[in-house]
């Protein structure tokens, strides 16, 4: 079986990188004032409170089974605390630009893992031309200069790791999220970031115990409006996305996140288009169309020639 993509899963996409991209900028107003860290463990505990009200506002019990909250455990810490925590140190030492390339890796890596542990999921030669086509549109996007960033030695070699491991992380928990038992999207959402929550406030408490005592309304203001946005309802988008289209699909957002950024910056600040914003974001298109539009013609046919074989073969047995 393979999976299918309908408009509504397009939709959803758009949404999705629209809430996440949104996140760059809401930071940078909440750091001002707010330990990162702290930033991370609000965020995650509004957003943690919000689906929580709404699970039981449908009437939806958190689950008591042990096996499931070992898995909310799982995808707290791969999708939520551990990248979190990696990018928040990371940034601080390396070019943001380079972050982003760094990031960009999570749908090479989506494929791979999903190769091997997802079967509607397979890799085919047109899957792969797209993931390398959009990753360098990325490169493009942001500026084949930031590569001149990579570093040998010392921290900044340290942060380069701790941000591919954060993106090894997002697309760890994209690919093993849709192997866990079936259950409710707000259900899962909500107890994942509930999880999520309390090991960052344990976290922020031990090791920023001060990290508060400036905030401004500011700062405040923007850090409400990452729990509500690319917290609570990006959680919420991701989870349904995974069920309805699978990671390798989510993963695309991780190419579009930077051109939407870029593109937002052209629509409401009024900068201007450069030559390398037009050919990285011509470049991303093309890859998820080369990914998405022939790779599942790919499939398709892949799956009618599979469905002929066995039929082929019963008629023997027959």
């Amino acid at each position: 079986m393979t999976l299918k993509r309908s408009p509504g899963d397009w939709l959803l996409l758009a949404a999705l990188v629209a809430v996440w991209g949104s996140s760059f900028g809401l930071s940078r107003v909440a750091v001002v004032s707010i330990s990162p860290i702290w930033v991370v463990a609000l965020r995650l505990s509004l957003g943690a409170v919000i689906l929580c009200a709404l699970a039981l506002a449908r009437g939806q019990k958190l689950p008591r089974e042990a096996r499931a909250w070992g898995w909310f455990a799982w995808l707290a810490t791969t999708g939520n605390v551990l990248p979190f925590f990696l990018i928040t140190w990371g940034t601080v030492h390396i070019d943001s630009g380079l972050a982003g390339i760094l990031i960009g890796s999570v749908p090479i890596v989506v494929i791979l893992l999903g190769h091997f542990l997802l079967p509607d999921e397979p890799m085919n030669r047109f899957k792969t031309i797209g993931v390398a086509t959009g990753f360098a549109g990325v490169i493009v996007l942001i500026g084949p200069r930031a590569l001149t960033e990579l570093s040998g030695s010392g921290v900044t070699l340290l942060a380069e790791i701790a941000v591919l491991i954060a993106a090894f992380s997002y697309a760890t928990q994209a690919v093993t999220a849709r192997r866990m038992p079936p259950m409710g999207v707000v259900t899962r959402a909500a107890s994942v970031l509930l999880l999520s929550a309390v090991a960052a406030l344990i976290l922020a408490a031990t090791l920023a115990p001060h990290g508060l005592a400036d905030a401004t309304a500011s700062g405040l203001v923007a850090t409400v409006a990452l729990g509500l946005f690319p917290t609570a309802a990006g959680t919420l988008i991701l989870f349904r996305l995974l069920d309805r289209a699978g990671a390798g699909f989510v993963a695309n957002s991780n190419y579009l996140i930077p051109a939407w950024a870029l593109l937002a910056g052209m629509l409401f600040l009024g900068e201007k288009l450069a030559w390398n914003t037009a050919l990285g974001f011509a470049l991303i298109l093309a890859g998820i169309a080369v990914g998405e539009h022939l790779g599942a013609r790919s499939r398709a046919r892949q799956s009618r020639l599979a469905a002929r074989q066995e039929n082929g073969m019963e008629n023997r047995v027959l």
